[in-house]
């Protein structure tokens, strides 16, 4: 999304450039308003709890702005102005609202949801391929002030002021000054140059703090590429088609480990709304297809690692080893191959939760739970722990389940192979909104819908979902 600054520039500028110069003022300020008015979907959330719910929704719109233009104009907004030349005013500056969207990475949803904009044509959504702006709504947030008053956002905001300063100081070159025509030209030039430079000084500044997030989405749409999920044609290829680790039994560490953590299973699944059964079988795959005799000695060492370090220390190196996997993704793409010598994204625990994945998630997981949050060092030693290792599992299928439900309008809480498929893939946002879209065009062309289908890892939970069923009574 864009930042409201930005929006009420943008309505502001266009009130000046259509409107009269009579009551300019008064019409800057209400068409500033009014390009700021989809987000007023962002009310109905906060009413309920959670912000975000309904943002991004039918309010961002062309049908939308349709109907304010005609509206408003209708009740006399204009002054001095036509109605029809009201209502273009009017309709421009909503609708500059929705383009400033569809050209801007949104943090809180990776980006992956989209505006409809053609609504009520069509209720499919919108995603621009390329990004402009970067103010976006923290993903960890507790609410919207938490969400937007980020240091990410600084700099967003840095980079949207050096765009609009670049824009106007060109636009001096073009519509000079009204003074005599001697010095108009000179004065165009010199203010182009002093707007551009400092324009370059702000985009230079704030260029390597925006968008790492982006090249990760790109990469989670490369991952999908690959047709491991909704839709697509078949699991992961190394599996083949004998789909053998998906028909493997299920290990005796496994069954083991279920039944003897069985109530802690039950406790957390239901704490957390999700299956009991989906979140034994994660750890039941991990402990089955991905379990490496190395995995215990793994546990061992990041205990050790953080050990010694204070949490003020670990909360400076977090804050590190955060900077570098976003400088990472900008320049290469690439997080890390090499994810051994970076304990920052070692899996861990019995359900094999990265430590990244562990701070990125505990800020919900407090809400939910209602408890204040973990310091860094608490997350280490929940991780390794039982509960803890299965409230952190928990919070990313109960993600996942939420994600198609809103995306793609399905209900996989009792689907364990499809909740563990997507624990396992990631990205489950991106994944339902795909799901989703071509459901739409699906149903347009007379077709039945696609449902989302389980990788190796998804059909071996499946397979064993009964059986695991019978473990935990």
């Amino acid at each position: 999304m864009a930042s409201p600054l930005l929006h009420s520039f943008t309505g502001a500028w266009l009130s000046r450039a259509i409107g009269s110069p009579a009551g300019r003022a008064g019409r800057m300020l209400a068409v500033a308003a009014i390009a700021c008015l989809p987000d007023l979907d962002l009310i109905p959330g906060l009413l309920q709890g959670d912000a975000f719910r309904h943002h991004h929704g039918l309010t961002h719109s062309l049908g939308a702005a349709l109907a304010v233009a005609v509206a408003v104009s209708a009740l006399g907004f204009g002054g001095s102005l036509s109605r029809p030349r009201a209502a273009m005013l009017v309709g421009l500056a909503y609708a500059s609202h929705l383009i400033l969207d569809l050209v801007s990475y949104d943090a809180f949803a990776g980006d992956g949801i989209g505006i409809p904009l053609l609504w009520p044509v069509s209720d499919a959504r919108v995603i621009a391929p390329v990004h402009l702006f970067f103010f976006g709504i923290a993903p960890d947030a507790r609410g919207l002030l938490d969400g937007v008053l980020r240091r990410s956002n600084v700099w967003g905001l840095a980079w949207e002021l050096g765009i609009v300063l670049l824009a106007v100081s060109l636009a001096t070159l073009v519509i000079p000054g009204r003074r005599g025509a001697s010095t108009a030209p000179r004065l165009a030039r010199a203010r182009a140059a002093a707007g551009s430079a400092a324009a370059a000084m702000l985009l230079l500044a704030s260029c390597p703090h925006l968008g790492g997030n982006v090249v990760e989405d790109l990469r989670a749409d490369d991952d999908e590429a690959d047709g491991r999920i909704a839709g697509m044609p078949d699991p992961r290829p190394e599996v083949g088609p004998d789909s053998s680790l998906a028909d493997a039994p299920l290990s005796p560490s496994a069954r083991e480990w279920i039944v003897e953590h069985r109530a802690v299973i039950r406790e957390v699944a239901d704490g957390l709304g999700v299956s009991p059964v989906s979140l034994a079988g994660v750890v039941a795959a991990e402990r089955t297809l991905l379990h490496d005799p190395f995995d215990a000695s793994v546990d061992a060492l990041f205990s050790a690692y953080f050990a010694t370090l204070s949490e003020e220390e670990l909360r400076s190196w977090v804050s590190r080893q955060e900077t570098a996997y976003q400088r990472a993704l900008r320049s290469s793409g690439d997080p890390g191959l090499r994810p051994l010598k970076n304990p920052y994204l070692w899996s861990v625990g019995p359900s094999q939760v990265s430590f990244r994945n562990a701070v990125f998630y505990e800020p919900r997981l407090s809400r939910l739970q209602k408890r204040s949050e973990r310091p860094l060092r608490e997350i280490v030693a929940a991780l390794l722990s039982a509960r803890g290792s299965l409230e952190y599992a928990a919070v990313i299928l109960l993600d996942a389940q939420e994600a198609y439900a809103r995306y793609a309008d399905l209900d996989v809480r009792e689907r364990p192979g499809v909740l563990a498929t997507l624990y396992h893939l990631g990205s489950p946002a991106r994944r339902a909104i795909r799901l989703g879209e071509e459901n739409r065009r699906r149903q347009l062309a007379g077709e039945p819908a696609a449902t989302p289908r389980p990788n190796f890892y998804g059909a071996f939970v499946d397979r064993h979902a009964a059986e695991l069923e019978g473990m935990l009574r």
